[in-house]
């Protein structure tokens, strides 16, 4: 049996979060605050790694990530 996870993320964790993605704070994410965010904190300038990132987190389609699409994505 495998040891349960030292430290489980918190809702108001992932709500932090997420508000640092959401530049403008309209309450999602668009491609370009996603890629702004990663260029600067992981170094991530890989534009196509970027879309693809985003448009599997987007699960509808509309071209935003909400903050239960975020969630989702952080599960896996």
């Amino acid at each position: 049996m495998s040891a349960p996870p030292k430290h489980r993320t918190t809702i108001g964790e992932l709500e932090k979060q997420f508000r640092q993605f959401d530049r403008d704070g309209d309450g999602a994410i668009t491609q370009e605050e996603l890629e702004e965010m990663l260029s600067e904190t992981a170094s991530l300038n890989d534009r196509n790694a970027i879309a693809e990132m985003f448009h599997a987190t987007d699960t509808n389609g509309d071209g935003r990530i909400t903050f239960i699409e975020f969630v989702n994505m952080m599960k896996e």
